[in-house]
């Protein structure tokens, strides 16, 4: 990636936010492609929660969903930050499906929980809700409304950046665990 062997898969938008497939792996530079933490303190945030990111994974995982016996309920993806040559990239394994969805909306859509866009419009769905109250009584979050852009009351277990996605598979996948733990 970074000797410009592979390509994005989205070259039409900001360099900053280009990400790559590579191998079956998922891979995106931690900086603020979409100039989500401007005001907050840019690429250092960014880079920042790529690494509370693995750490809010791995506490899950630790901690598990499943229980003895059980089938999981919520599942996390592969998660690694790399650090090469100066620059730091999240690689990640791929959720079944995600690339032959419709994408936030319609039938197909993918994002079913949490938001995308930094709270302008935030996802709901019941059986991933009651599956991330559970996660929510791990991680010490409870239950909470948040408002939409248009001022629509949506209730969360989570904070709302973790997105909640249903795979191909028909699994339940939580993403972008970096504000999992209060400071």
């Amino acid at each position: 990636i970074i000797e410009g062997s592979i390509l994005p898969v989205n070259p039409m938008e900001h360099h900053k936010a280009w990400v790559f497939l590579h191998n079956k792996i998922f891979y995106s530079r931690a900086l603020d492609g979409r100039g989500q933490y401007g005001k907050k303190g840019g690429d250092g945030v960014a880079h920042s929660n790529a690494g509370n990111d693995v750490k809010g994974v791995s506490y899950v995982q630790m901690h598990g969903m499943d229980k003895s016996g059980e089938e999981r309920r919520v599942y996390t993806v592969s998660t690694c930050v790399v650090d090469y040559r100066g620059e730091r990239f999240v690689a990640q394994s791929i959720i079944p499906g995600i690339f032959h969805s419709s994408g936030t909306s319609g039938e197909n859509k993918t994002q079913i929980y949490g938001s995308v866009d930094g709270g302008e419009s935030v996802e709901f769905d019941e059986e991933m809700h009651k599956h991330l109250l559970e996660l929510g009584k791990l991680l010490h979050s409870k239950p909470h409304t948040v408002l939409d852009k248009d001022g629509k009351a949506v209730e969360q277990a989570v904070r709302c950046e973790t997105k909640g996605i249903k795979g191909s598979d028909r699994r339940y996948y939580i993403l972008d665990l970096f504000r999992a733990f209060p400071r």
